[in-house]
């Protein structure tokens, strides 16, 4: 049975798919372009972008996920079929689509001419742990993610297990993790924090390194890194799965270290435990490589010009 949160979900969902409706029909053509992000109206055919070029109305689509293959790949045959070219219509007739990676790009330029890669970005003022004591005599994996991203922690557990047996002052903490998974990382050394915009650079700053695990699948090839970029706009070393934008960001061994199996992961955490020149060195290149191309700074003015060309 429904709980009363459930049912009052389904109807805040049922208003917002309403007044996006009723927004999408009421919109004045006359010097105006609509920025969308994804799609009008997720698991629901393009009628409102078709209606929005029958309509002679501009439009740019903004994505940082595959989520295209909700729909091309969905295990359910009858959202398949009625869906998978969904994503390549709304595509089709957008002034411009900007995307978050190169994987993002490169399918987009199947559908559109007009297709620009732009990076996901942070803000560099707020990344900053000069403000913040560091525990040196901790060695802290991090990571930080969400309810959707978790599971991907949980495939490299041994390997985590394994290296905070092995040494006693390493620790791991977890940001935003799925607390319905916690149960499966029960371990002493490992720390839950609740995710809060207002303490989220403070609990980064503790990290030694920050880890971003990915299987290598066509959802994830799609991501844009942004973990990452957090991690090195703090000046931390990283170690992360050779996948899709990760490839892209990093050069092993330069800024980071690739590691595929649980044996590489070991491996990873060992090399820059016992290396602290090697961390300061990663840390201080990822921090003046994100700073020059993954800042707000570096990109408002390219996004904006793409709106600028796309309005005309």
């Amino acid at each position: 049975m429904y709980s009363r949160n459930n049912i009052l979900r389904l109807i805040y969902f049922i208003f917002v798919i309403i007044k996006r409706i009723l927004v999408t029909l009421l919109l004045n053509s006359n010097n105006l372009i609509v920025i969308i992000e994804y799609e009008l109206i997720p698991y629901f055919p393009s009628y409102l972008e078709k209606y929005l070029h029958f309509r002679k109305i501009k439009y740019v689509v903004d994505i940082d996920d595959a989520i295209f293959h909700n729909y091309d790949l969905n295990k359910n045959y009858f959202i398949r079929k009625l869906l998978e070219n969904k994503i390549p219509d709304v595509f089709k007739n957008a002034k411009a689509i900007i995307c978050g990676s190169h994987y993002l790009f490169n399918f987009a330029t199947k559908y559109n001419n007009n297709v620009h890669l732009l990076p996901t970005v942070i803000q560099n003022k707020k990344y900053n742990c000069t403000e913040e004591k560091i525990d040196n005599s901790k060695f802290i994996i991090g990571w930080i993610g969400s309810k959707s991203t978790s599971k991907y922690v949980v495939e490299i557990l041994p390997a985590l297990i394994n290296f905070l047996n092995s040494k006693d002052n390493v620790y791991l903490h977890l940001i935003g993790f799925y607390k319905k998974l916690q149960y499966k990382m029960n371990h002493p050394k490992i720390q839950f924090i609740e995710w809060d915009e207002s303490t989220e650079i403070k609990e980064l700053c503790k990290f030694s390194v920050g880890i971003m695990p990915l299987p290598d699948t066509p959802w994830t090839r799609g991501k844009c890194g942004f973990k990452l970029i957090q991690y090195m706009a703090l000046g931390l070393p990283v170690i992360c799965s050779p996948v899709g934008e990760n490839k892209k960001i990093v050069v092993n061994r330069v800024n980071g270290l690739f590691a595929i199996s649980n044996d590489n992961w070991v491996q990873a955490f060992e090399t820059l435990y016992v290396d602290s020149k090697l961390r300061k060195s990663m840390g201080e290149k990822n921090k003046a490589y994100v700073s020059m191309n993954y800042s707000l700074a570096s990109t408002s003015k390219k996004y904006l010009e793409i709106i600028k060309t796309s309005i005309g």
